[in-house]
């Protein structure tokens, strides 16, 4: 019977883990990587007119003739990637934004 308020206070007990709570404001993921520039971690698949590399950065972009692909160098790596996705300003009912990320040759996720 002694063990039964025991057992209680450990289900009561606050989680230590902090697995369900926002990281930490400053915490960058992109910290714990080391960075690389484009060219060594990527290659250009198609529409090399659409592409820009500036400080480490790439921009791609789209028109009414063509957009733009590049392809990580070393497959089934991880890392970070991080995108920014310009949107068209004001009322944009009826567009879709998306933003495609290829896993695999016959499969393609996407983030919209």
């Amino acid at each position: 019977m002694a063990l039964f308020p025991i057992f209680i206070l450990i289900l009561l007990a606050p989680s230590s883990s902090n697995a369900q709570w926002p990281p930490s404001p400053g915490y960058w993921p992109s910290s714990r990587f080391r960075s690389m520039s484009f060219y060594q971690g990527y290659r250009n698949l198609w529409g090399y007119s659409h592409q820009r590399v500036e400080q480490n950065a790439l921009t791609i972009w789209l028109d009414r003739t063509s957009g733009s692909g590049f392809k990580s160098v070393k497959p089934f790596r991880s890392g970070y990637f991080a995108a920014s996705i310009k949107l068209q300003p004001g009322y944009t009912a009826g567009v879709i934004t998306a933003f495609y990320v290829r896993i695999e040759l016959d499969c393609t996720s996407f983030l919209s």
